[in-house]
């Protein structure tokens, strides 16, 4: 596996790192191109704000069923 990936390739390892699916290897890549691509920084922030609003709303709808 190589160190420097290309964009397509970034996006993909950025998705298993968001699903907590990567090695560590795959991680390192990911940070290494985001250093030098603006756009897969770009797409990876946009990635984990939108898990990280997935996860508070399914944690608000489970805690409102619960309540019912």
């Amino acid at each position: 596996m190589k160190l420097f990936v290309d964009c397509k390739k970034a996006g993909h390892l950025c998705d298993k790192v968001q699903y907590k699916d990567a090695s560590l290897f795959e991680k390192l890549s990911v940070v290494v191109h985001n250093m030098v691509c603006k756009h897969c920084s770009d797409y990876s922030e946009r990635n984990l704000r939108l898990t990280k609003l997935i996860n508070e709303w399914v944690f608000l709808l489970q805690k409102r069923m619960r309540n019912t």
